[in-house]
């Protein structure tokens, strides 16, 4: 049995998932219970089992949820035994963390995107953690950054349905937005607004939109600090989306 990544985010009050590729050595469908086992991280699904086909292999997905860690690193080992008695260990690392929207590790969630972004400024700079990176929209011309006529979009899939309360947004300094929208959304295709920043600082913004319920967060920007006006673009240091209490 081995894991599909090496590392994955886990946040206090968020979930996410790790997979494991299992292969069957024998001429008999194995019918197998994977069991996670960590101080930092509890089974979604108790008592999970599968089943690998003769001579085959399957992907399993085990979902965790956090026990409540807000920073350091972790880990969780993952047994499978089938009911032969025959077991195999595989484990995985936890980035254990308080933001909801963090990644940077390479695990599949949660997911940045944006509406559009210059090569060497990717959503994902914007939810890895650091500071110091940010996420910039494609413009670089007076006008092509943000206005109400073509908003510039930043999102982030938390990868399931999560209990959020606060989302907050450091910008890069003098380039940040100055109007925007906090959206969420179930699908990831219809959106409901449940802030609306008129007057953003030129700063850190924290933002109370909860307790909601949402697999989506996107801030939905109309304008910028850009020192050029209409401005070229619009730049985000960090999006980060807590848990409710």
């Amino acid at each position: 049995m081995t894991a599909g990544w090496a590392t994955i985010p886990l946040a206090v009050g968020g979930t996410n998932q790790t997979r494991f590729h299992l292969v069957n050595h024998v001429a008999r469908q194995l019918d197998v219970a994977l069991t996670p086992a960590s101080a930092d991280a509890t089974a979604v699904q108790a008592g999970q089992r599968v089943s690998v086909p003769a001579l085959g292999t399957l992907d399993a997905t085990v979902w965790l949820a956090s026990a409540g860690r807000s920073s350091a690193t972790s880990s969780v080992v993952v047994t499978a035994t089938a009911d032969s008695g025959a077991q195999a260990t595989s484990s995985v690392a936890l980035l254990l963390t308080d933001d909801l929207a963090r990644n940077g590790v390479g695990a599949p969630w949660p997911a940045a995107s944006a509406s559009s972004y210059q090569s060497a400024y990717p959503a994902g700079l914007a939810v890895d953690g650091d500071g110091s990176t940010f996420w910039v929209s494609s413009g670089t011309a007076s006008g092509q950054g943000p206005s109400t006529s073509k908003p510039e979009t930043l999102a982030v899939d938390l990868g399931a349905p999560t209990r959020i309360g606060t989302v907050v947004m450091t910008p890069r300094v003098n380039y940040g937005p100055t109007t925007y929208t906090i959206d969420i959304s179930d699908d990831g295709a219809t959106w409901q607004t449940v802030a609306t920043i008129t007057s953003a600082a030129n700063g850190t913004v924290t933002t109370s939109v909860g307790p909601v319920t949402t697999r989506w967060v996107r801030l939905q920007m109309t304008g910028s600090w850009d020192r050029i006006q209409p401005p070229r673009n619009v730049q985000v240091a960090t999006l980060a989306v807590k848990a409710a209490p």
